[in-house]
């Protein structure tokens, strides 16, 4: 029994963390940057992020670091704080008014104007 003391401290705590994860605000760039057709760099982005910064941060936080389960969860917070911190400078970067034409373009190919519609 006195380990449940610890156990629901040390539960808390990955509360915290996981609804810190869940959360992110910044996930809406993702969508941004698969709706201006960047599904491929946004596939590279999550994979270095998630692959190259989060998890090998998370294991050495958790196993080299002593952190345990808070330091897989505090590596995979950075994992998302990065991918968040890329897609935003994409989302910024993003020619927009290119962007509009291209989709006035698609639009154009399956619009058909008045006229067409009535011969």
């Amino acid at each position: 029994m006195q380990q449940l003391p610890s156990l629901l401290s040390l539960s808390g705590n990955i509360l915290v963390y996981s609804g810190a994860h869940s959360i992110q605000v910044f996930s809406c760039y993702q969508s941004v940057a698969v709706g201006a057709g960047l599904q491929g760099t946004v596939a590279v982005v999550n994979i270095c992020c998630y692959y190259l910064i989060g998890i090998p941060l998370g294991i050495v936080l958790a196993y080299v670091a002593h952190f345990q389960v808070k330091g897989l969860w505090i590596g995979m917070l950075c994992g998302v704080l990065s991918q968040s911190l890329v897609l935003l400078y994409i989302t910024f970067k993003t020619d927009w008014e290119a962007q509009v034409n291209k989709a006035s373009e698609r639009l154009n190919h399956w619009f058909l104007k008045p006229s067409d519609e009535l011969n």
